[in-house]
Protein backbone atom coordinates (compact mmCIF):
# COMPACT_ATOMS: atom_id res chain seq x y z
CA UNK A 1 0.00 0.00 0.00
CA UNK A 2 1.13 3.41 -0.68
CA UNK A 3 0.61 5.91 1.63
CA UNK A 4 -0.02 9.49 0.86
CA UNK A 5 3.14 11.81 1.28
CA UNK A 6 3.63 15.21 2.05
CA UNK A 7 5.43 17.73 -0.55
CA UNK A 8 8.83 18.80 0.73
CA UNK A 9 10.67 21.75 -1.19
CA UNK A 10 13.57 20.50 -3.89
CA UNK A 11 17.04 20.42 -2.49
CA UNK A 12 18.22 21.34 -5.82
CA UNK A 13 16.51 25.01 -6.02
CA UNK A 14 19.11 27.83 -5.19
CA UNK A 15 18.15 30.95 -3.45
CA UNK A 16 18.51 33.96 -5.19
CA UNK A 17 21.45 35.94 -5.77
CA UNK A 18 22.18 39.27 -3.75
CA UNK A 19 23.47 42.10 -5.72
CA UNK A 20 25.60 43.39 -2.95
CA UNK A 21 28.33 40.93 -3.92
CA UNK A 22 28.64 41.67 -7.50
CA UNK A 23 28.98 45.75 -6.35
CA UNK A 24 31.65 44.52 -4.17
CA UNK A 25 33.82 42.38 -6.16
CA UNK A 26 36.87 44.13 -7.29
CA UNK A 27 37.28 45.30 -10.71
CA UNK A 28 39.45 43.45 -13.05
CA UNK A 29 43.09 45.20 -13.60
CA UNK A 30 43.31 47.63 -16.82
CA UNK A 31 45.33 45.01 -18.96
CA UNK A 32 42.85 41.99 -18.60
CA UNK A 33 40.59 41.50 -21.05
CA UNK A 34 37.32 42.64 -20.73
CA UNK A 35 34.67 40.20 -19.34
CA UNK A 36 32.63 38.49 -21.80
CA UNK A 37 28.83 39.23 -22.04
CA UNK A 38 27.26 36.04 -20.47
CA UNK A 39 25.41 34.11 -23.22
CA UNK A 40 21.62 34.51 -23.21
CA UNK A 41 20.13 31.07 -22.66
CA UNK A 42 17.84 29.81 -25.45
CA UNK A 43 14.28 30.43 -25.39
CA UNK A 44 12.36 27.25 -23.61
CA UNK A 45 10.57 25.49 -25.74
CA UNK A 46 6.40 26.66 -25.34
CA UNK A 47 4.59 23.33 -23.84
CA UNK A 48 1.30 22.69 -25.85
CA UNK A 49 -1.24 21.52 -23.55
CA UNK A 50 -2.91 18.12 -24.35
CA UNK A 51 -6.26 17.56 -24.88
CA UNK A 52 -8.80 15.58 -22.39
CA UNK A 53 -8.99 12.36 -23.58
CA UNK A 54 -12.72 11.48 -24.31
CA UNK A 55 -14.80 8.37 -23.67
CA UNK A 56 -14.46 8.10 -27.50
CA UNK A 57 -10.50 6.70 -27.39
CA UNK A 58 -11.82 4.11 -25.08
CA UNK A 59 -11.85 0.43 -27.32
CA UNK A 60 -15.29 -1.15 -27.86
CA UNK A 61 -13.87 -4.05 -26.72
CA UNK A 62 -14.11 -2.34 -23.41
CA UNK A 63 -17.09 -0.90 -22.99
CA UNK A 64 -18.76 -3.85 -21.26
CA UNK A 65 -22.02 -3.85 -19.29
CA UNK A 66 -20.22 -2.84 -16.26
CA UNK A 67 -18.68 0.44 -18.14
CA UNK A 68 -21.80 1.34 -19.16
CA UNK A 69 -23.45 1.11 -15.31
CA UNK A 70 -20.46 3.37 -14.46
CA UNK A 71 -21.48 5.43 -16.96
CA UNK A 72 -18.12 5.88 -17.97
CA UNK A 73 -19.46 7.26 -21.29
CA UNK A 74 -20.28 10.54 -20.06
CA UNK A 75 -17.92 12.51 -18.55
CA UNK A 76 -19.89 15.40 -17.67
CA UNK A 77 -20.02 16.50 -13.75
CA UNK A 78 -23.20 14.74 -11.98
CA UNK A 79 -24.82 16.41 -9.37
CA UNK A 80 -25.26 14.71 -5.98
CA UNK A 81 -26.74 15.08 -2.36
CA UNK A 82 -24.94 13.73 0.29
CA UNK A 83 -27.09 12.69 3.27
CA UNK A 84 -25.16 11.88 6.55
CA UNK A 85 -27.26 10.48 9.97
CA UNK A 86 -25.59 9.67 13.03
CA UNK A 87 -27.02 8.37 16.62
CA UNK A 88 -27.29 11.12 19.59
CA UNK A 89 -24.12 11.36 22.37
CA UNK A 90 -26.41 9.15 24.42
CA UNK A 91 -29.30 6.79 23.62
CA UNK A 92 -31.95 9.15 24.70
CA UNK A 93 -30.87 11.85 22.13
CA UNK A 94 -32.17 12.06 18.53
CA UNK A 95 -30.34 10.91 15.79
CA UNK A 96 -28.35 13.23 13.77
CA UNK A 97 -28.91 14.58 9.67
CA UNK A 98 -27.19 16.80 7.85
CA UNK A 99 -27.31 17.44 3.81
CA UNK A 100 -24.50 19.00 1.41
CA UNK A 101 -24.77 19.31 -2.41
CA UNK A 102 -22.10 19.03 -4.93
CA UNK A 103 -20.98 16.94 -8.00
CA UNK A 104 -19.06 13.89 -8.78
CA UNK A 105 -16.40 14.26 -12.11
CA UNK A 106 -14.93 12.14 -13.94
CA UNK A 107 -11.82 11.79 -16.13
CA UNK A 108 -10.36 9.74 -18.39
CA UNK A 109 -6.43 9.77 -17.46
CA UNK A 110 -4.91 6.77 -19.49
CA UNK A 111 -6.28 4.52 -22.85
CA UNK A 112 -4.38 1.60 -24.53
CA UNK A 113 -5.59 -1.60 -26.45
CA UNK A 114 -6.34 -3.54 -23.37
CA UNK A 115 -7.48 -1.19 -20.50
CA UNK A 116 -8.44 2.22 -19.87
CA UNK A 117 -8.13 4.27 -16.42
CA UNK A 118 -9.95 6.87 -15.05
CA UNK A 119 -10.10 8.83 -11.87
CA UNK A 120 -13.11 9.97 -10.16
CA UNK A 121 -13.29 12.66 -8.17
CA UNK A 122 -15.78 14.82 -5.72
CA UNK A 123 -16.73 18.78 -5.40
CA UNK A 124 -16.21 20.52 -2.06
CA UNK A 125 -19.69 20.12 -0.83
CA UNK A 126 -19.02 16.10 -0.82
CA UNK A 127 -16.22 16.28 0.77
CA UNK A 128 -15.55 13.05 2.67
CA UNK A 129 -16.05 10.85 -0.50
CA UNK A 130 -12.81 9.09 -1.19
CA UNK A 131 -11.80 10.30 -4.77
CA UNK A 132 -10.85 6.76 -6.39
CA UNK A 133 -9.09 5.54 -9.10
CA UNK A 134 -11.25 2.99 -11.25
CA UNK A 135 -9.42 0.58 -14.44
CA UNK A 136 -11.18 -0.85 -16.99
CA UNK A 137 -10.52 -4.11 -18.58
CA UNK A 138 -12.01 -6.95 -20.73
CA UNK A 139 -13.27 -8.44 -16.97
CA UNK A 140 -14.71 -5.40 -15.35
CA UNK A 141 -13.99 -2.54 -13.49
CA UNK A 142 -11.36 -2.02 -10.88
CA UNK A 143 -10.80 0.04 -8.31
CA UNK A 144 -6.91 0.76 -8.12
CA UNK A 145 -5.98 3.65 -6.06
CA UNK A 146 -8.11 4.96 -3.16
CA UNK A 147 -7.48 8.49 -1.80
CA UNK A 148 -3.82 8.70 -3.83
CA UNK A 149 -2.79 5.34 -2.13
CA UNK A 150 -2.61 2.58 -4.59
CA UNK A 151 -4.06 -0.79 -3.46
CA UNK A 152 -1.79 -3.89 -3.66
CA UNK A 153 -4.33 -5.80 -5.53
CA UNK A 154 -7.35 -4.43 -8.19
CA UNK A 155 -10.54 -4.51 -6.78
CA UNK A 156 -13.31 -5.71 -8.58
CA UNK A 157 -16.08 -3.18 -8.42
CA UNK A 158 -18.08 -4.41 -10.93
CA UNK A 159 -18.04 -7.83 -12.89
CA UNK A 160 -17.96 -7.51 -16.95
CA UNK A 161 -21.57 -9.08 -17.01
CA UNK A 162 -22.94 -8.16 -13.69
CA UNK A 163 -25.57 -10.67 -14.29
CA UNK A 164 -28.04 -11.88 -11.01
CA UNK A 165 -26.81 -13.77 -7.87
CA UNK A 166 -22.73 -12.91 -9.36
CA UNK A 167 -20.54 -12.10 -5.49
CA UNK A 168 -17.35 -11.15 -5.36
CA UNK A 169 -14.71 -10.59 -2.72
CA UNK A 170 -13.33 -7.69 -2.12
CA UNK A 171 -10.59 -6.29 0.02
CA UNK A 172 -8.97 -2.82 0.99
CA UNK A 173 -6.62 -0.72 2.97
CA UNK A 174 -6.49 3.16 2.77
CA UNK A 175 -6.30 6.01 4.82
CA UNK A 176 -8.86 8.93 4.39
CA UNK A 177 -8.96 12.71 4.13
CA UNK A 178 -9.35 13.11 8.20
CA UNK A 179 -6.37 10.24 8.46
CA UNK A 180 -8.10 7.35 9.90
CA UNK A 181 -6.73 4.10 8.63
CA UNK A 182 -9.58 1.99 7.45
CA UNK A 183 -9.46 -1.63 6.41
CA UNK A 184 -12.32 -2.82 4.10
CA UNK A 185 -13.37 -6.45 4.14
CA UNK A 186 -17.11 -7.13 2.24
CA UNK A 187 -18.46 -9.21 -0.16
CA UNK A 188 -20.77 -7.87 -2.66
CA UNK A 189 -23.27 -9.57 -4.85
CA UNK A 190 -25.71 -8.35 -7.57
CA UNK A 191 -29.39 -8.58 -6.70
CA UNK A 192 -30.73 -7.68 -10.51
CA UNK A 193 -32.36 -4.47 -12.09
CA UNK A 194 -35.08 -2.68 -10.04
CA UNK A 195 -37.13 0.56 -10.56
CA UNK A 196 -36.23 3.35 -8.16
CA UNK A 197 -37.50 7.19 -8.20
CA UNK A 198 -35.09 9.75 -7.24
CA UNK A 199 -35.71 13.25 -7.83
CA UNK A 200 -38.96 12.60 -10.24
CA UNK A 201 -37.10 10.43 -12.29
CA UNK A 202 -37.40 6.81 -12.64
CA UNK A 203 -34.78 4.64 -13.23
CA UNK A 204 -33.89 0.68 -14.01
CA UNK A 205 -31.20 0.52 -12.26
CA UNK A 206 -28.73 -2.83 -11.34
CA UNK A 207 -28.90 -2.56 -7.81
CA UNK A 208 -26.19 -4.28 -5.81
CA UNK A 209 -25.32 -4.92 -2.31
CA UNK A 210 -22.47 -5.45 0.06
CA UNK A 211 -22.10 -6.55 3.20
CA UNK A 212 -18.67 -7.21 5.45
CA UNK A 213 -16.69 -5.82 8.41
CA UNK A 214 -15.06 -2.31 8.10
CA UNK A 215 -12.51 -1.66 11.05
CA UNK A 216 -11.29 2.16 11.42
CA UNK A 217 -8.32 2.65 13.68
CA UNK A 218 -8.72 -0.51 15.23
CA UNK A 219 -12.46 -0.71 16.12
CA UNK A 220 -14.65 -3.21 13.90
CA UNK A 221 -18.10 -2.50 12.83
CA UNK A 222 -20.86 -4.56 10.33
CA UNK A 223 -20.95 -2.71 6.89
CA UNK A 224 -23.35 -3.02 4.75
CA UNK A 225 -23.43 -1.12 1.26
CA UNK A 226 -26.50 -0.44 -1.16
CA UNK A 227 -25.90 1.04 -4.47
CA UNK A 228 -28.48 1.20 -7.61
CA UNK A 229 -26.69 2.06 -11.09
CA UNK A 230 -28.23 3.23 -13.87
CA UNK A 231 -27.05 2.32 -17.71
CA UNK A 232 -24.88 5.68 -19.34
CA UNK A 233 -24.94 7.93 -15.87
CA UNK A 234 -23.34 5.62 -13.00
CA UNK A 235 -24.20 5.38 -9.18
CA UNK A 236 -27.46 7.23 -8.75
CA UNK A 237 -27.69 6.07 -5.34
CA UNK A 238 -25.87 4.99 -2.53
CA UNK A 239 -25.89 4.16 1.03
CA UNK A 240 -23.23 3.31 3.03
CA UNK A 241 -24.15 1.89 6.49
CA UNK A 242 -22.54 0.56 9.48
CA UNK A 243 -23.27 -1.05 12.85
CA UNK A 244 -21.19 -0.37 15.90
CA UNK A 245 -20.68 -2.69 19.24
CA UNK A 246 -23.41 -0.83 20.93
CA UNK A 247 -26.14 -1.22 17.98
CA UNK A 248 -25.96 2.38 16.56
CA UNK A 249 -26.37 2.49 12.88
CA UNK A 250 -24.17 5.83 11.36
CA UNK A 251 -25.35 5.99 7.55
CA UNK A 252 -24.17 8.57 4.30
CA UNK A 253 -26.12 8.56 0.93
CA UNK A 254 -25.05 9.56 -1.98
CA UNK A 255 -27.91 10.29 -4.24
CA UNK A 256 -28.49 12.06 -7.96
CA UNK A 257 -29.91 15.83 -7.68
CA UNK A 258 -31.44 16.08 -10.58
Amino acid sequence: MLSGCTGTASSGSSAPTSNVAAQAAPNPPANSEPAKPAETAPAAASTETKPALTSTSVPAKLKTAAYEYYGLEDLQPFPMKKISKSPGKTPADKPTESSDNGSAQKALLSVTNDKAIFEVTYSEGLMGVPVTKLMVNKDGVFTTSVEGQELPTPQLEMPANPSPGRSWSVKANFTDQQGHHIQDQETDKVIGVKKIEIAGKSYNALYVEAKGILNVDGVKSDYFGQNWFAKGIGAVKSISSTRTNSGQIVSVTLVAAK
